[in-house]
Order: structure tokens, then C-alpha cells, then sequence
């Protein structure tokens, strides 16, 4: 009696305690800019009670309570593992290790490839619901391999359950650094179901090895041994290939040195829902006539910056500009190597075909540059919101044609220290060069 009295409790605490820290977390979600517009700013700006004087001191006491809640999870977590019986049920015929391992990894990851949708709605609401998640997962994962360690094994159910919390701690790490090292995997979400099945199948398995029951004789320390570190290598192979599919820069070559631009090779995260790219109205002046020039542009004869940040519905604009500097006229022509950095490293951009202001394909032709004169190239982005760094400084290079070398180029003052609110692992579209008439005005 006391042991349900005691289950019951702790069921209740683990309950309790994530419904607490979803509380927390969509209460930190009004004191932040929506992801699909934050233009708009915090939703608690339309409330009648508005908005707390000090923003970030309300999201960072949001932090504690949501703390508190998951020290709740973690008490009934406990009080569930002293409540359960440490007895072995009647024996019955015990699952061969193989098909144990094969079904419980299995089931984790069709059970993770149907939370993947949810995780990735609650994640883009704000990093506050991130600890109540990934502790939803572990405890979820670990009821079902607790579920089916006590069916394949015939284990006390105290014993499964602490197998289920650590086999499921095992998967849900892998996952966590998969995601992490990787961020464009949650958009392909094949190789995360893969690594969580793989890695829970293995944990499984050197459970059965170590720790039987087996079915037949039990075989002796050093075998049981030598299959555990057996197993073991192969997860480790196998997330150590999922991560070089995707980031080969990790594992298989040492990054580039600055200035070396970073070769755009990772795919993208996931953007939110299509918008047109940011401009303003054309201007109605007649643009001004080509500039005929029979050279190209000389490192010497250019000034380089970049500026004319725009914004709007979550779509993101700034452009190169090159102005010529010599005494001569000189044409560019392609399209430039644009390396973004933050913290002192390259960011791991994709790179898709720029468009022109109008939001049509925007086409490469050669732009001839009079003395004073400029040509610009258009960079558009969708905005990542709370993935972006926004503290970090950031920095800019460029070539403006791939066979030049890059060169340091400052961003316009007042746009802050990361006027790019872009993710590492992200996409940005760089155009070629056009004449400044080309751009809308007001840029």
C-alpha cells in the first residue's frame, strides 16, 4: 500500500514539475520578439498591462522558477525508483538480447521522429521550454524502455526503471550533441532517429551482456567484456559518421584560418514560412547611364563596406558596396565571396542564388564603376530570431571575385555588435554585383 502511495506521489511530482516549467517558459515567450515577426516586438507590448520595466531581468528570473521545477522532476524521478518493487516478477521466457536491443531501438526512434514536430514548435517559443523538453524526452524515453526491458528481460520493475532512465539519458544525449555540433538536422530528422535508435539498441545491449539475464548459459566476464566495448565503438562510429556527414569540419579537417572564406557545404536550418525580400520603393529619377570601362577593378582602386540593413515580415536585406576610388572607370563583374564571423570564427553559412530588390532571380552582368561611383551586391536572409547571437561581435569578409583574396570589411556604424541575426549552420543568398540604381532607395 505504501509503495502506490508512494508511486502516486512521485508520478504526481514529475507532473507537477513539467507543467510548472512549461508555465515558465511561455511565460518567458511574451517577454520576447515572436520568430516569424520580431519586428513586431514582445507580445506582452500588446497586453494592457504591458511590459516590465527590465526585460531581460524578468526573463532571467524566469530562469530560477524554472530551476525549481525541474528540481520537482527530478525528486519524483526519485521517489518512483524507491516506490517500485526490487522483486523479480514470475520467470517466464526471457527476448535473446539481439531482438531486445533491435525492438526497443527501434520503437525510441519511431517514438522520436513523431516528438521531433512538437520539440521544434516549443524550441522556436523561446530557450526557456529547451530544460523542460529535453527532460519530457529523457523521462518519456525512459518509461518505454523501462516498459519493454521489464518485457524482454523479465527485470524487477526497480531495475527496469533505472535501466529505462539511463539508457534513455544515453539516447537523449546523443541526439542533444547531434543537434547541437549539427543544427541543420532539425530539418532532416532521418539521421536524429537513426543515432537515438542506434544509440538505445546499444545501450540496451551492453546491458544484456553485462548485466544479463541472457538466454542459454550466461557467458564469462571477459566475453561479456569484450562485447560490451564491441558494441560500444560501433555507436561511437556511427555518431562520429553522422556528424562528419554534416559537418566535416569537426572531425575529418581542421577549420580554415582567417581570412580564408569558409566553403558553403552545410545545409540549412529550417526558415520560417517565405517572405519577400525587404525594399523600399524605386526611386522614380531616371537611373543614370551605364558606365562604359575597359579594365577591371583593382584591389587598389576599391573601398569596401557594408551597410544598408533593412527589415521587414522576418525578411532581412544589407548590401555590399564597392566604390571606386581610382582615377579611372574599371567594371566588376560575379558574384563576391561574402565570409560572415562571430567570436573570431567563420560562420558555417549555405549560400542560395542572391535575388534582385523586386524579389525576381537577380541576373550577373558586367557594372561598370565611374571614379566616385559604386556598385552593390544585395544579401538576403531570413531571420533567425532566438537562434542568432546577438551579443557576440561579428565581422565581415570579402572577395569580390572568388580569384581575389578577402579583405577586412567594416560594417556601417549603429547597427550593433551582430547586426546579422543569422545561426551558425544557416542560409543567406548572395546576389551578384548591379549598379546602385539597382537598389531601392533608402538603403
Amino acid at each position: 500500500m505504501r509503495g502506490r502511495v508512494a508511486l502516486g506521489w512521485g508520478t504526481a511530482l514529475v507532473v507537477l514539475g513539467l507543467l510548472w516549467m512549461l508555465a515558465a517558459g511561455m511565460r518567458a515567450g511574451r517577454y520576447r520578439p515572436g520568430w516569424f515577426d520580431p519586428d513586431d516586438g514582445p507580445p506582452c507590448a500588446f497586453t494592457p498591462q504591458g511590459c516590465p520595466a527590465d526585460l531581460e531581468a524578468a526573463l532571467r528570473g524566469l530562469w530560477w522558477w524554472v530551476g525549481a521545477g525541474g528540481v520537482v522532476v527530478l525528486l519524483g524521478v526519485v521517489l518512483v525508483a524507491v516506490a517500485l518493487s526490487p522483486e523479480e516478477p514470475p520467470s517466464f521466457r526471457v527476448l535473446p538480447g539481439a531482438l531486445h536491443a533491435a525492438v526497443t531501438g527501434l520503437a525510441t526512434a519511431v517514438a522520436t521522429g513523431v516528438a521531433l514536430l512538437p520539440a521544434l514548435f516549443l524550441v522556436l517559443l523561446g530557450e526557456h521550454l529547451l530544460p523542460g523538453l529535453v527532460l519530457a524526452a529523457w523521462l518519456g524515453q525512459g518509461l518505454l524502455v523501462a516498459a519493454l526491458h521489464a518485457w524482454g528481460a523479465a527485470a524487477a520493475p526497480r531495475r527496469s526503471w533505472l535501466v529505462g532512465l539511463g539508457v534513455s539519458a544515453a539516447g537523449t544525449a546523443a541526439v542533444a550533441v547531434l543537434l547541437f555540433a549539427a543544427p541543420s538536422l532539425w530539418g532532416s530528422w532521418g539521421p536524429v532517429m537513426l543515432a537515438d535508435g542506434a544509440v538505445v539498441a546499444g545501450a540496451v545491449l551492453v546491458v544484456r551482456i553485462a548485466g544479463g539475464p541472457w538466454t542459454g548459459r550466461r557467458p564469462a566476464a571477459p566475453v561479456r567484456a569484450g562485447g560490451a566495448a564491441a558494441v560500444l565503438a560501433v555507436l561511437a562510429g556511427v555518431l562520429v559518421g553522422l556528424v562528419a556527414s554534416q559537418r566535416p569540419d569537426l572531425v575529418l579537417a581542421r577549420p580554415p584560418s582567417r581570412p580564408v572564406p569558409v566553403a558553403p557545404e552545410v545545409p540549412s536550418l529550417p526558415p520560417p514560412t517565405a517572405a519577400p525580400v525587404p525594399s523600399a520603393p524605386v526611386p522614380s529619377t531616371t537611373p543614370p547611364a551605364p558606365v562604359t570601362a575597359d579594365v577591371p577593378c583593382a584591389p587598389a582602386d576599391l573601398r569596401l563596406e557594408v551597410g544598408g540593413f533593412d527589415a521587414a515580415m522576418g525578411a532581412r536585406a544589407a548590401s555590399v558596396q564597392a566604390t571606386n576610388v581610382g582615377a579611372a572607370p574599371c567594371w566588376l563583374e560575379g558574384v563576391p565571396v561574402v565570409t560572415l564571423w562571430q567570436g573570431g570564427r567563420p560562420l558555417r553559412l549555405a549560400v542560395e542564388p542572391g535575388s534582385a530588390p523586386t524579389g525576381g532571380p537577380a541576373v550577373a552582368q558586367r557594372v561598370g564603376v565611374a571614379p566616385g561611383g559604386s556598385a552593390l551586391a544585395l544579401l538576403t536572409w531570413r531571420t533567425y530570431a532566438g537562434w542568432a547571437d546577438a551579443g557576440t561581435p561579428q565581422a565581415v569578409t570579402v572577395a569580390v571575385d572568388p580569384s581575389w583574396d578577402p579583405v577586412d570589411v567594416p560594417i556601417v556604424p549603429g547597427s550593433g555588435p551582430a547586426p546579422f541575426d543569422i545561426a551558425d549552420g544557416g542560409t543567406w543568398a548572395v546576389a551578384p554585383w548591379a549598379p546602385p540604381s539597382e537598389r531601392a532607395e533608402g538603403d
